[in-house]
């Protein structure tokens, strides 16, 4: 596994890590090294020290502030090129301004690491800067909305948005689809009705 992910990073791809990746193997039995094992290198950071919270810490850097709750990992740079984006701010003396989410470039990709277990507009608002930078298109929708994506063995793809709520939402995706139970075209945004769903077929020309 580390070797494809390294692969992966080296030709471009943009591998996100978080909490206790690395830390077992796949027998569920812990590592040897310190967190993320096999892919320190990479991510140019190590797992110095984890803890479980009692109590919210804050967390802070030029993307937003927030703060973690439930847990918090405290990263150590293993190069002097990491990319700090945010740190813990004070609280309990052992994180106090320590590294919480880490950048590190890696070949023509790069690796985040993200130590905190974020509070939801704070995690919102890294991940997407996380998908900007990749340039990742992405589809937004209200919360009650599920999309989930299919793939069939040649690489036709089929996308299934669900509406849990009772009421009419709006959905927007990256591409004009095709919506198959309906039998016509879609715009990128587009309301879908209460408890029903939407199949559809995406036209990848991004809106």
């Amino acid at each position: 596994m580390v070797e494809a992910l390294r692969k992966y990073v080296e030709a471009g791809g943009h591998l996100l890590l978080t909490l206790r990746s690395g830390m077992k193997d796949r027998y569920s039995a812990l590592l040897p090294q310190r967190q993320p094992g096999g892919l320190a290198d990479m991510a140019g950071v190590e797992v110095e020290d984890y803890y479980a919270l009692l109590d919210p810490v804050p967390v802070s850097g030029r993307l937003f502030q927030g703060q973690s709750s439930l847990w918090s990992e405290r990263l150590a740079p293993l190069g002097q090129d990491v990319q700090v984006l945010a740190r813990y701010g004070k609280s309990n003396g052992w994180l106090d301004d320590q590294i919480a989410i880490s950048m590190n470039v890696y070949g023509k990709g790069c690796v985040y690491y993200v130590g905190a277990y974020l509070d939801g507009p704070a995690q919102q608002t890294l991940l997407e800067h996380v998908l900007a930078a990749a340039e990742v298109a992405t589809h937004v929708a209200e919360p009650g909305i599920e999309i989930c994506r299919r793939v069939r063995s040649g690489g036709e793809e089929a996308y299934i948005v669900i509406n849990h709520n009772s009421r009419p939402c709006a959905v927007h995706m990256a591409w004009t689809s095709f919506e198959h139970l309906t039998g016509i075209p879609l715009g990128p945004d587009f309301d879908l009705a209460g408890y029903s769903i939407a199949v559809l077929s995406p036209n990848k020309k991004k809106m």
